[in-house]
């Protein structure tokens, strides 16, 4: 997974990390054995700190399950 992070541009690192991710999760879908590289490859490929990257994959679980938890009210009627 390679992802465009600028260090210059005036979007935190870890808020254009998460985007990536939504964009590459969103272009070759979830599941079918798919995962996302590890935390710490992640941070070495892009050269962020951990902590950039937990952070971003946290806000994107926190998009994901509300998205889903939305649909599931949605097609139960709640």
């Amino acid at each position: 997974m390679k992802l465009e992070v600028n260090r210059h541009a005036t979007t935190p690192i870890a808020q254009q990390l998460e985007a990536g991710i939504r964009a590459w999760i969103a272009a070759h879908g979830a599941g079918g054995g798919r995962r996302l590289p590890s935390i710490r490859r992640l941070a070495a490929t892009h050269h962020i700190s951990r902590n950039a990257v937990i952070g971003s994959l946290r806000t994107t679980c926190r998009f994901w399950l509300s998205a889903l938890t939305t649909r599931i009210r949605f097609l139960c009627g709640g």
